[in-house]
């Protein structure tokens, strides 16, 4: 190497003779602190040629240096600063003699091979992990049976794993065994009683299992969880619909309904569980609303018009059906409602006139010859067939 070529500097560790960086402050193999004194370059000096055929050898200097001193007495000071520096630094370093120096002193300075084998291995699965990612691999492809086994050997494994518990849980829905499923779902929640998903999952599976009160009381801790969760309100109000409680369905849906307003279904529905519920005032306002906005829906027709006459408005009801039968003069149910209300008023030639029109209009209607026999027993008229 000629001594015209670009040095090449380091900072040599003085613990166990690593090249470092210079912008490194510790030895990326032992951890040594590195000083400026520790500065190493393969250029040699100035006053010196490198021996012929050979490379510069690695000589120790200073970044702190004086500069040229204007005067002897600066020189004089700082030749004893450095000679003071090289004194410290032989009794630090002790550097080894050129016959021992390491073969990877010149070489770029790495990571410790420690740290590279921890890179290329990878960490082991916590315990159950590749049981669990099996299991549900298994159970996804429809694999159930074999699902299962896989998923309870994880949970085996992992029995403080929430995750591993909530899955299990739901396998075994689909086996079906019910009640070690809500047994699994019961203890993901406890084990994670923040986790909206394992209270839904557990309020569905209670539902599923026919508990009406246990699972009414999990929709609620999972609705605590997600409020605006609607399907999550539907699905309680479901829940005491079949189980025919109105009372408690009615505040589900009426939260829904505010959320859904154009859902005219849901509307009618609630209407219902509030009939249902005894709330007649609240189930005349959503039918009401319902009429404004689709004259022709004759269900919701229908029962406004029951409440009306059981509230004792006949009249109302009365002209509630005929304005429907106005609306569609074909329709064979308002003639039937129509007929009904007339007849549980007293006016009973009126109600037969609708029982024979709506036998003409649905004459193949399983009540139809019931209904045109009856106008003619009220009246004491003899049926036209």
């Amino acid at each position: 190497m000629s001594s015209q070529a670009k040095a090449l500097d380091y900072k040599l560790c003085p613990q166990c003779g690593t090249r470092n960086k210079l912008s490194w402050d510790f030895c990326a193999r032992c951890g040594e602190t590195l000083s400026d004194q520790t500065i190493v370059t393969t250029k040699a000096p100035a006053s010196a040629k490198a021996p012929a055929g050979k490379g510069a050898m690695p000589t120790v200097t200073t970044v702190g240096d004086l500069p040229e001193a204007p005067s002897a007495v600066p020189i004089v000071v700082g030749v004893l600063v450095l000679l003071a520096g090289a004194g410290y630094w032989a009794s630090r370093t002790a550097a080894p003699k050129p016959a021992t120096v390491p073969s990877n002193l010149l070489s770029v300075a790495s990571a410790p091979a420690a740290t590279a084998r921890s890179a290329a291995t990878p960490a082991p699965k916590p315990p159950g992990q590749a049981k669990f990612e099996e299991g549900r691999r298994l159970l996804m492809g429809g694999n159930v049976a074999e699902a299962v086994a896989l998923l309870a050997e994880a949970v085996s494994d992992a029995p403080s794993n929430a995750e591993f518990r909530n899955f299990y849980g739901k396998a075994l829905l689909r086996v079906p065994n019910v009640d070690q499923a809500i047994e699994e779902l019961t203890e993901a929640t406890r084990l994670a009683p923040e986790n909206s998903p394992y209270a839904i999952d557990l309020a569905r599976g209670l539902d599923r299992a026919g508990r009406v009160a246990q699972a009414g009381a999990a929709y609620d801790r999972a609705l605590a969880l997600q409020p605006n969760d609607v399907q999550l309100l539907r699905d309680a109000a479901g829940l005491f619909l079949r189980a025919g409680n109105s009372v408690k369905a009615a505040p589900y849906l009426r939260t829904v309904a505010q959320r859904q307003p154009d859902d005219l279904v849901l509307q009618q529905t609630l209407g219902q569980a509030l009939e249902g519920a005894g709330d007649l005032a609240g189930a005349s306002e959503v039918y009401g609303g319902l009429l404004q906005r689709m004259p022709g829906a004759e269900i919701t027709r229908g029962l406004l018009a029951e409440i009306y006459f059981k509230q004792g408005q006949r009249d109302q009801a009365i002209a509630l059906f005929r304005a429907g039968a106005a609306l569609n003069p074909g329709s064979p149910l308002m003639q039937r409602g129509l007929a009904s209300v007339l007849e549980r008023s007293g006016r009973l030639a009126e109600a037969a006139a609708a029982y024979r029109e709506y036998a003409r209009l649905a004459p193949g209607a399983p009540d139809a010859k019931q209904l045109e026999d009856r106008a003619a027993r009220i009246t004491g008229q003899p049926s036209s067939s």
